[in-house]
């Protein structure tokens, strides 16, 4: 190589350096003299990282802080629309369909569209989410999002569905303003090097949840609820049944459950029989039409009107009865001589009127959707037999909660409370409301406690008997109802078996009511209906006690020691460390069994509740508080 060339390129190879060093000079004297500019957080914008937070729905907890909803890792997968051509989306249609099917309704939208963002699917499990992103699809969004758990499945129908931005049905939707998520939140964080590596946390704006909602259902007594109309059912072969328990006093859920024929405890309706006669002999005594020791006469049977045909009889000639004899034993001409004596002081307009005073014929007004207003016409169209046939519950259509509540003014000396299921929910920034308690006067306490002592009669020493429980004063009403007939009139072999009580008499605690549709063999609702209402008190009062097994038929304290592995234990004060060993542990025998941890710290809260039969565990919830 020619010497003088390559001097000339040594020469041009040095000046290159010089000037590197030079600019590199600059740029250092330029950072200590210009600092970088910084963005609207504080941190030069070109060396941010961001991780976005996202918001969950609210929590939803019983009467006693236990969780009943949660949320699960989901995620949403939308579709954005703008700028694809009929043969992009026609493409993409092809692809999604191998995970989602979509009905034809659905592909029109799609291929008329022209813009928007479509929600493909909702809710979906981590591992589709992900072969989804993987297939990195033109315009196909995949987001984090929360999935709903609901503990108990019987309360489904109470609680609704919601996705991870807006409630759907029931509850989720009636309370969403209060439910929904409020803001995303970020972290900002120092990014290093070409390949964007985390660097430090630089600031933190957490996500801000949806409230929390607190519902007036009692998790415990719920799920004795259950297996009482559960077992009585399939007992009795019965078509279906439903149960609620109430707090007479303002009115809140303590338990609400249905199972086969009866759909919805607030919708259905049926004709109470003889468990509406408690209601007739209060509006007979608050009008002042009869005393309680008034007498009346049965002969078997009793025709109401000369201007109709219609007889109704009576299980036995019961002969002179006093009204509270009538309604001790059931006796159907001795309730429609109230009625009638009724009808006489203040017409069929004022019996009307206080029926309606007693909430029949219009809705309770709960806090739930699809509330039936039942069935009663107006005194107008009624015939000549009409007053008579409503005073022992035919003619006239009633939901169980409305019979309840009428039932529960009665236990509540004479004021009604309107049925709530929703006590109380706390907002992200801390604020707690209340559900307002509504109450109104329907018949005099006086008039209120002389009922009552006719229901302990039906209890001690009437059709009731077999809802007695010795040490609780416990009271209330039969009612065994004929069925309609598709035929006309009255079926002879399908019937409503129910019973409607509150114990105890002197301040209630709770009232009660338990219908059984069609019931096989025996129906009448004192042999069918009041067992089950004192098996269902006698469980609630031991849990209440402190006996707490409430999940399992009969528990004791043993089944909850530490070392018992059939039993849940209590989790209360552990720390994540310890849950997880146990988890793992209880795996080996029952691997079916979800674990669901909230926040963090110790165990604070835990269901299913400590002595649960770990075979019936299906997803343990665990809440930690630091």
């Amino acid at each position: 190589m020619d010497l003088e060339l390559l001097k000339k390129r040594s020469s041009i190879f040095r000046s290159i350096i010089f000037i590197l060093a030079i600019a590199l000079s600059l740029r250092f004297l330029s950072f200590s003299i210009f600092p970088p500019q910084r963005g609207k957080n504080g941190f030069s914008e070109k060396k941010i990282g961001r991780v976005v937070l996202y918001p969950h729905r609210g929590i939803i907890r019983d009467i006693n802080g236990a969780i009943l909803v949660n949320n699960d890792l989901a995620y949403d997968v939308y579709w954005d629309l703008d700028g694809l051509s009929s043969n992009q989306k026609h493409k993409t249609l092809k692809e999604l369909e191998s995970f989602f099917p979509f009905s034809d309704t659905f592909k029109s939208r799609i291929l008329s569209a022209n813009r928007g963002t479509f929600l493909i699917r909702s809710g979906i499990d981590p591992q589709k989410a992900e072969t989804i992103r993987t297939l990195a699809i033109k315009n196909i969004i995949v987001v984090p999002a929360d999935k709903r758990i609901i503990l108990m499945p019987s309360l489904k129908g109470v609680i609704g569905k919601a996705n991870s931005s807006y409630g759907i049905s029931g509850l989720e939707k009636k309370y969403n303003e209060i439910l929904a998520p409020r803001f995303r939140g970020e972290v900002l964080y120092a990014r290093h090097g070409v390949y964007r590596m985390y660097g430090d946390t630089l600031e933190t704006k957490p996500a801000v949840d949806g409230g929390t909602l607190y519902i007036t259902i009692d998790m415990n007594i719920q799920h004795i609820a259950e297996e009482v109309l559960y077992t009585t059912v399939k007992k009795y072969n019965g078509a279906g049944g439903e149960i609620i328990v109430m707090d007479p006093e303002d009115g809140e859920i303590r338990a609400i459950t249905s199972v086969g024929s009866i759909k919805s405890v607030i919708g259905d309706i049926f004709e109470p029989g003889s468990s509406m006669k408690p209601v007739t002999v209060s509006i007979g005594l608050e009008t002042h039409s009869v005393k309680a020791t008034d007498t009346f006469y049965s002969k078997g049977y009793i025709k109401p009107s000369p201007l109709s045909n219609v007889i109704i009889h009576d299980i036995d000639k019961y002969g002179t009865v006093t009204v509270a004899d009538a309604l001790r034993i059931s006796c159907n001409a001795g309730i429609i001589g109230v009625a009638k004596k009724i009808v006489n002081n203040v017409g069929e307009d004022g019996f009307y009127k206080h029926l309606l005073a007693f909430g029949f014929g219009t809705p309770t007004g709960i806090d739930l959707n699809g509330e039936s207003r039942g069935i009663l016409r107006s005194s107008s169209k009624w015939s000549a037999v009409d007053y008579a046939e409503i005073a022992i519950g035919q003619g006239i259509g009633v939901t169980a909660l409305q019979l309840l509540d009428a039932i529960s003014a009665i236990a509540n000396d004479g004021i009604m409370a309107k049925p709530c299921i929703v006590d109380k929910w706390v907002m992200p920034d801390g604020k707690v409301e209340y559900t307002k308690v509504e109450k109104r006067r329907v018949i005099s306490a006086k008039t209120a406690r002389i009922v009552k002592g006719m229901l302990r009669s039906v209890v001690t020493n009437g059709t009731g008997m077999k809802a007695n429980i010795p040490d609780i004063d416990v009271a209330g009403k039969t009612g065994t109802a004929q069925k309609p007939s598709p035929e006309g009139g009255y079926s002879k072999r399908k019937y409503y078996s129910i019973f409607v009580g509150f114990y105890p008499i002197d301040i209630p605690k709770y009232s009660i009511i338990i219908v059984i549709d069609d019931p096989k063999g025996e129906y009448y609702g004192g042999d069918v209906a009041a067992p089950a209402f004192k098996e269902l008190v006698t469980r609630i009062v031991s849990y209440e006690k402190g006996s707490r097994f409430a999940f399992e038929e009969v528990m004791n304290t043993s089944g909850m020691a530490e070392g018992n592995e059939h039993y849940l234990p209590d989790l209360r004060g552990k720390t994540l460390g310890d849950v997880f060993a146990k988890y793992e542990k209880w795996k080996e025998t029952y691997p079916n069994i979800q674990l669901k941890i909230n926040g963090y710290g110790r165990v604070a809260t835990q269901a299913p509740d400590p002595g649960t039969l770990f075979s019936k565990v299906k997803v343990l919830m665990v809440e930690m508080k630091p």
